[in-house]
């Protein structure tokens, strides 16, 4: 199958992700909770999207991820984890194009997360790694490789993915993380414009943005009241050798994450030998095309659906 964007395809995505890059809190539609022994999951996520429960109670929006599985193709699949931007206080995980990524051969998990209004940082990465061992250790229900899992984040998300990238099944003390028996490691992991050091960040923001409110309500403060809080917080804090390949793409004349942010950890993990690209773009905040599009597909079927699957 080509990986050409049609124009149907490319309509689509450019609306879902200008809802993705957002901060608005617009509602949307609850689709309902599919328990995870329905004997009709595998026939649904095949022919458009599950919802699941990736928390202790179904009913909390926080721990929903949406699931969908190519229509076509045998399992195991490599598995793509959405992660919402949103500035870690608004976004949701409806307006991610799922079935989109599964007629390229991927299956997909879009999640929700704890917000800033409900709990500061770690809440989100904590849920985050959460969902990404969930879905590990059901691999074999689900039918998704748990060695092929990579992760791709926006803005807030693309700052959470790159934590998830850095951090592995290493983390902080202070991350309350379920599941200790299963990884919660990625296996390849896109960032578009996610912060990356919020030591760095207040010298380089752009005063007009509203981008240092957001950092005050996710670390409780800002970085100069919090500076051991804003180090933990900053994926370059956990930059190693063993990091996953990365895919870092930003805006040029981005004004509310500024591109040093991603120059900076495209420089640290280069330092340690990772396997890292970084791809300065023509645009703002928002800098889909059907061009990006493809460097994000091509980037996936490289570092995941290229490799031998592993039968869970």
């Amino acid at each position: 199958m080509s990986n050409k964007p049609s124009v149907a395809r490319t309509a689509l995505l450019a609306l879902t992700l200008l809802m993705l890059f957002s901060c608005s809190k617009a509602k949307h539609e609850s689709r309902p909770v599919t328990p995870l022994m329905s004997t009709d999951l595998i026939k649904q996520a095949r022919s458009g999207i599950v919802t699941l429960s990736y928390g202790e109670r179904p009913t909390d929006r926080a721990h929903l991820l949406d699931f969908c599985l190519p229509a076509t193709g045998a399992p195991p699949f490599p598995l793509i984890v959405y992660v919402h931007g949103g500035g870690w206080c608004s976004g949701d995980k409806d307006p991610f194009p799922s079935v989109l990524l599964c007629e390229a051969g991927y299956a997909t998990a879009s999640i929700n997360y704890r917000l800033t209004s409900e709990a500061v940082f770690p809440a989100q990465i904590e849920d985050c790694k959460r969902a990404i061992a969930w879905l590990r250790s059901n691999a074999n229900k689900l039918q998704i490789d748990p060695n092929r899992i990579g992760a791709w984040g926006t803005s807030a998300g693309g700052h959470l993915v790159a934590l998830l990238g850095t951090t592995g099944d290493a983390q902080s003390p202070t991350w309350a993380v379920a599941s200790p028996g299963t990884s919660n490691t990625v296996a390849a992991v896109c960032d578009w414009c996610g912060p990356s050091d919020f030591l760095s960040l207040p010298a380089q923001s752009n005063p007009r943005s509203n981008i240092m409110r957001a950092v005050v309500d996710f670390l409780g403060g800002t970085p100069s009241e919090r500076p051991a809080i804003a180090k933990e917080a900053s994926p370059i804090t956990y930059a190693h050798k063993d990091c996953p390949p990365f895919l870092i793409m930003h805006g040029n004349s981005d004004e509310l994450v500024p591109v040093e942010q991603s120059k900076e950890l495209h420089d640290a993990l280069k330092a340690k030998g990772v396997d890292c690209s970084f791809d300065e773009v023509e645009g703002t905040h928002n800098f889909y095309t059907p061009e990006n599009e493809l460097k994000v597909t091509q980037f996936f079927d490289r570092t995941l659906k290229n490799k031998r699957p592993q039968h869970p």
